[in-house]
């Protein structure tokens, strides 16, 4: 409550929380109100169905003398009154059809549930996608700096900076289908909630989940007395029982009363006041066309309902059976996920802090995304602390790209060499990097550059230093 009246004076949306929207839907969807209108028509029909018909009152001259001499003048009152159930069976009719009524309101509700929490999550999954999408972005941006740096310093190929532009335009556009998805989700729950579809929508909110699933017979057993279309099949079975009564009750004759009174006006001959009183039948003689078909008729419908509600049963019990199994799945690679997530994070920051390093390409950083499998193989050039496993043992470090496969050069000509190589190897020739000084004494340690390479080594690591974003802020202080 303090957070809307909070988000009210400040004039921002109100967040936005599963529970609120369902209740608000319950009370705002168009839908649902008119669903609730013919509950309310159907149950106001109940009690008409078994109503006695109105009396009939009927005032006549009766047998005149056309000169009116005398005036005969009768009034007569009669009524039709049902018999054989049927006033009872038509009030059950009715009563059926405010059941099925309600039983549309109930479906109708959980529908509009269903659409409005899968309209809920939607838009809950293009928030959170869109948060991925920035954290993404960002990380691209600092690969999307390595590789410029790489490629101007000539430790990479034109092509990895042209595969991290790609991949940078490729995630701007995912980011553009997720705020698609986001509009289209909200354009939907707005029509659920009766809202304005311009109005801006407010952030979504993480729902709560059940602790604990009950299991699979449990459900089946709450779906079978609760849901609202098993329940209009009970009443379309009794709604069709009813009809079948009232089919044969229209077999039975109907009585008709009458009562009247005729006073003769002008009347010179002693009694002017007489009394009238009878009954009448209807005679159902046609029994054979028109009752008998109307019986065969109604018994068709009862199986025909029952036979439906048979055919419910076992499709809201295999609905259960096989959403509990999907659920089930899901919540175990949920497990996995929230097991993976933390993983799939670490592997995208050693491959960007590799990257950056120039120790991977632009490939391994792309193929480390919390989408794919990741994996990073450690190996150990340290020759000097006894035997190393190279399966196991692990090596990290944190600087430019100055590796390179000893006489071979690499792309950008830089070569490791011994002093001791021949004039025909490429040390020779390019004259790069060497890992021995015998007038330093470090001759053959095969860590340390020689003179002739610890220039170009400190030159390079200071330029990776000035382009990290993990060191600009204070190298350049």
């Amino acid at each position: 409550m303090l957070a809307v009246l909070l988000s009210l004076a400040l004039g921002t949306p109100t967040p936005l929380r599963l529970a609120d929207l369902l209740r608000e839907a319950r009370e705002k969807n168009p839908d649902l109100k008119s669903a609730t209108a013919r509950v309310r028509a159907t149950q106001s029909a109940i009690s008409p169905a078994g109503a006695l018909d109105d009396p009939m009152l009927m005032v006549q001259l009766w047998n005149g003398p056309v000169d009116f001499s005398t005036v005969p003048l009768m009034v007569q009152v009669s009524q039709n009154i049902p018999v054989g159930g049927k006033r009872g069976a038509r009030t059950d009719m009715a009563r059926a059809d405010a059941a099925m009524a309600d039983a549309d309101l109930g479906q109708k509700q959980f529908d509009v549930e269903t659409q409005v929490a899968s309209a809920y999550f939607d838009l809950f999954l293009a928030d959170r996608t869109q948060e991925i999408d920035d954290e993404l972005e960002a990380i691209l941006k600092v690969v999307l700096r390595a590789s410029e740096a790489r490629v101007s310093t000539g430790k990479a190929e034109q092509v990895e900076l042209l595969r991290a532009q790609g991949a940078l335009v490729q995630l701007r556009s995912e980011r553009e289908t997720a705020i698609d998805h986001r509009r289209s989700s909200w354009a939907r729950l707005s029509a659920l909630l009766d809202r304005d579809p311009t109005a801006p929508p407010g952030t979504t909110t993480r729902p709560g989940v059940l602790g604990t699933l009950p299991d699979v017979a449990a459900l089946t057993e709450r779906a079978l007395g609760g849901r609202p279309e098993l329940a209009g099949s009970r009443a379309a079975i009794q709604g069709a029982q009813a009809q079948e009564r009232l089919a044969r009750a229209n077999r039975i004759p109907d009585l008709g009363l009458f009562a009247a009174e005729m006073h003769t006006f002008r009347n010179p001959m002693g009694v002017s006041d007489f009394l009238f009183a009878g009954f009448q039948v209807n005679l159902p003689i046609f029994f054979g066309s028109k009752n008998e078909p109307r019986i065969a008729g109604a018994q068709a419908h009862l199986v025909a309902a029952q036979e439906a509600a048979r055919a419910l049963r076992n499709r809201v019990a295999a609905e259960v059976a096989e959403g509990y199994a999907h659920l089930l799945a899901e919540t175990h690679q949920i497990d996995f996920h929230h097991q993976l997530i933390p993983i799939a994070r670490q592997a995208v920051r050693s491959a960007e802090s590799s990257y950056a390093a120039g120790r991977s390409d632009f490939t391994m950083v792309l193929d480390s995304q919390p989408t794919a499998n990741v994996t990073i193989g450690l190996t150990s050039n340290d020759n000097y602390s006894g035997p190393v496993d190279y399966n196991n043992a692990p090596w990290f470090d944190w600087g430019p790209y100055l590796w390179a496969s000893g006489n071979t050069p690499r792309s950008d000509f830089l070569v490791w060499c011994n002093n001791d190589s021949n004039i025909n190897s490429p040390c020779f020739q390019v004259r790069d990097f060497r890992f021995g000084d015998a007038s330093q004494g470090f001759y053959g340690d095969l860590t340390h550059p020689a003179h002739s390479g610890q220039g170009k080594a400190a030159t390079q690591i200071l330029n990776f230093l000035l382009q990290s974003p993990f060191t600009q802020a204070w190298i350049q202080q």
